[in-house]
């Protein structure tokens, strides 16, 4: 360009020359290309958000990231063909070659996500097979891989969720935590392999290879655990008149008589102190 004219332009008629707009992409087309509509929108890269049309407030840096995207908006794409072909899913974030190459960091993580809003996946083949589920995070190699159209789900770990499929709101915690839940949903795992063994809602399986077994319930550790201890003496479980049914007075063979036979002891911890239980 003649400096004679860079001059007399000056800053704002070269940025006009150039490509003007904050959605101005370096490699891309310029912004004359797409629609008035689309603003707030960065680009980085050859053929990155090339076909925005009315995207608000997207980030694309590397070849060909968010190139599909038309009317998606606040999506964060960091890498080549990251978010490849999302077209309309909204606050996606994106890092690594590939990354949520159909709809967010690591190597093909996402890479099925089309118009699922608000997930965010780090780690190989992370939520790769997700479309259209949302809210859903996965962190580690294969957490959440075979999720599809389910919501709500935390996945940290390697394989952790990987069998998910549209089980919703489940979280696991650890190396395979829930490996094996498809369908449940409301369900927590936490440890090295804690998993389920069916399709349950609405269970807990703390600790490493605890298995649930039921809806609606807890399990604590797997077979080798011998002993429970906790700072309390007992545990009290919920009471209350409304909550049963069948009511009767206990007959004989569990009265007077069988409360004489209790042994009830006293006796202290081998701690040091005189602390009597």
């Amino acid at each position: 360009m003649d400096r004679a004219l860079t001059r007399t332009l000056g800053i704002t008629g070269l940025v006009l020359l150039l490509g003007s707009g904050p959605g101005w992409a370096q490699g891309a087309p310029p912004l004359t290309t797409l629609s008035n509509t689309s603003y707030a929108t960065t680009g980085g890269g050859s053929g990155a958000l090339q076909q925005d049309t009315s995207g608000v407030g997207n980030t694309a840096f590397g070849d060909s990231a968010l190139a599909a995207n038309t009317t998606g908006s606040y999506n964060l794409a960091s890498g080549f063909n990251a978010l490849y072909s999302n077209t309309s899913g909204g606050f996606n974030t994106a890092i690594g070659i590939d990354a949520l190459y159909s709809n967010t960091s690591g190597v093909d993580a996402l890479y099925s996500n089309t118009t699922g809003t608000e997930n965010t996946a780090s780690g190989y083949l992370a939520l790769f097979q997700n479309t259209t589920g949302s809210n859903n995070t996965a962190s580690a190699a294969g957490a959440l891989y075979s999720n599809t159209t389910d919501a709500g789900n935390t996945a940290s770990g390697y394989l952790s969720l990987n069998n998910n499929t549209t089980g919703q709101y489940n979280a696991a915690l650890g190396a395979s935590a829930g490996y094996s839940n498809a369908t449940g949903s409301y369900n927590t795992f936490v440890g090295d392999g804690a998993d389920t063994a069916g399709a349950y809602t609405n269970g807990t399986a703390l600790g490493a290879d605890a298995v649930l077994y039921a809806s609606n319930s807890i399990t604590l550790g797997n077979a080798a655990i011998s002993r429970i201890y906790a700072e309390v003496t007992s545990i009290t479980a919920i009471s209350d008149r409304r909550r049963k049914q069948d009511i009767a007075p206990l007959g004989a063979e569990v009265g007077l008589d069988f409360i004489a036979k209790l042994q009830p002891v006293s006796y202290r911890f081998n701690n040091g102190d005189a602390t009597a239980r």
